[in-house]
């Protein structure tokens, strides 16, 4: 008997036992075709019209609890009582002569327990060429059906949550090709989700650094079967910068491989704007930290204004940045230091300390001042110094107390700006430290000054002068000893 059809392909057991049956037509014994279902590798069972069982194979037995030889002669109905109308139906199908195969179909036990059962119906002759029963093959694919259903279920669970998820959720094949996007995607990019189903994430427009890292770590992932995160940025839809964190993780096939990846990208522009300030925050604190230091040691007043104009401007990001000095008697103020101003300006220009220029404006309210463009300002008009050098925004303050002020700190863009109150306070914080290197500064020169007069009436007194500490020790004594 041949072991293959005439396609040339394996017979089914459904074909080998048509083969049997027709053997048996030729004079064969029907022993035979009991032995071929007895020995069968796969579950198949041979009943009689009444569905008595004729022979069964070991996997069939084994399946239904028993030993093929206890089933012999016992009714597969009685046997089973909760079988479906559909078992039924079918057998009855093959007893009236059809051959055919049912597809899946769901049989819930007495114990309530589901099994999903692929039949292979055959009838089978006797040497009358009377059908006398049907040889019965079945394939139970629970197993397998338990596991689509598991996987349907987590598929319709994941895209529960990922269609409501604020952050957008992908997944890519190993082609790095977009299986699924969940609608943020169109919150971030301004493009509905359908435009980026089946596409490779190389061909989404995505900057060339952000598409060497998502290729990099998606690649990485299926390589490794380890998630791997990264942040990158994106151009919004209105023109600015967005910055996300991506976590790329495994999704794990049948045979425990890595089928497909779920990416995660989460806008974190907020969190790197929050981090930029703290960042900047810092710099401008350690800048303060460090003109503190300075004024602290300083000699040279000059040399710590023309320091301190040059750290502000750079700390603020500002072209321009100046100190004007109260010039005692006149209403103008001395341009003492400054950077990003023409040569021969700083130590020469002289600026209105009036009401029409920001720097007296500023004296007279006592109170930082904000220009965020001086073109449309109604406050002043603005000295010349500013409008020759096209400054359009700038911020000052007073260096020292309102009533006896030094002079005024300021810096200035030429491009539109909008300063921020944190601005303010470096300026301020700037101004202040300025401003008590100088008392302290003015305080030592007239401490000196004192001295100075002190020994020149001492040195030319007759009497006896001294002067002693507190551990009665004579730090000076006059000539007249």
């Amino acid at each position: 008997m041949s072991e293959h059809n005439d396609a040339g392909r394996p017979q089914s057991p459904l074909e080998c036992a048509g083969v049997l049956c027709a053997d048996q037509d030729l004079g064969t014994a029907g022993s035979q075709l009991r032995a071929f279902v007895e020995g069968a590798p796969v579950s198949v069972a041979m009943f009689d019209r009444h569905m008595n069982y004729i022979a069964a194979s070991s996997l069939w037995a084994r399946e239904y609890g028993k030993r093929n030889t206890e089933l012999i002669g016992r009714n597969h109905y009685q046997m089973h009582p909760d079988l479906p109308e559909w078992w039924k139906s079918a057998c009855q199908r093959g007893l009236a002569g059809e051959t055919f195969e049912d597809g899946d179909r769901m049989w819930v036990c007495k114990d309530t327990c589901r099994r999903w059962l692929r039949l292979s119906i055959s009838p089978w002759r006797s040497r009358d060429h009377k059908i006398s029963g049907v040889v019965v093959f079945v394939e139970d694919n629970t197993a397998r059906k338990n596991a689509e259903e598991a996987l349907h279920q987590r598929e319709q669970e994941f895209r529960a949550l990922a269609e409501r998820s604020p952050d957008m959720v992908g997944r890519l094949d190993r082609h790095l090709r977009l299986v699924y996007i969940n609608p943020a995607i169109e919150r971030a990019t301004g493009k509905p989700p359908a435009s980026f189903a089946g596409r490779d994430i190389r061909s989404l427009g995505l900057p060339p650094q952000a598409r060497s890292l998502w290729v990099e770590n998606v690649r990485a992932v299926f390589a490794t079967a380890e998630e791997r995160s990264f942040e990158y940025s994106h151009p919004a839809p209105d023109g600015g910068e967005r910055f996300f964190q991506a976590q790329v993780v495994p999704e794990f096939d049948a045979k425990n491989g890595v089928g497909t990846v779920i990416a995660v990208s989460r806008d974190i522009t907020a969190l790197h704007e929050a981090r930029a300030r703290i960042e900047a925050e810092l710099g401008r604190q350690a800048q303060l930290a460090r003109l503190s230091q300075a004024a602290l040691e300083v000699t040279d007043i000059t040399a710590l204004m023309e320091d301190s104009v040059a750290q502000l401007a750079e700390t603020l990001e500002a072209e321009y940045g100046k100190i004007l000095e109260v010039i005692p008697g006149r209403k103008g103020l001395l341009l003492r230091a400054g950077v990003g101003w023409k040569p021969g300006l700083v130590g020469r220009a002289i600026v209105e300390g009036g009401p029409e220029s920001q720097a007296g404006f500023t004296l007279m309210n006592s109170q930082p001042v904000i220009v965020e463009d001086l073109r449309t300002e109604t406050r002043f008009k603005g000295p010349p110094l500013l409008h020759d050098h096209g400054i359009v925004s700038g911020m000052s303050v007073i260096i020292g107390p309102a009533d006896r002020p030094y002079g005024v700190m300021s810096v200035h863009t030429a491009t539109p700006r909008t300063f921020s109150q944190e601005d303010i306070h470096v300026l301020q914080s700037a101004a202040n430290i300025v401003a008590t290197a100088i008392a302290r500064k003015n305080a030592e020169e007239a401490l000196h000054q004192r001295e100075q007069e002190f020994r020149a009436l001492a040195e030319r007194s007759p009497d006896m002068v001294g002067r002693l500490d507190r551990h009665l020790r004579l730090v000076y004594i006059n000539p007249a000893i």
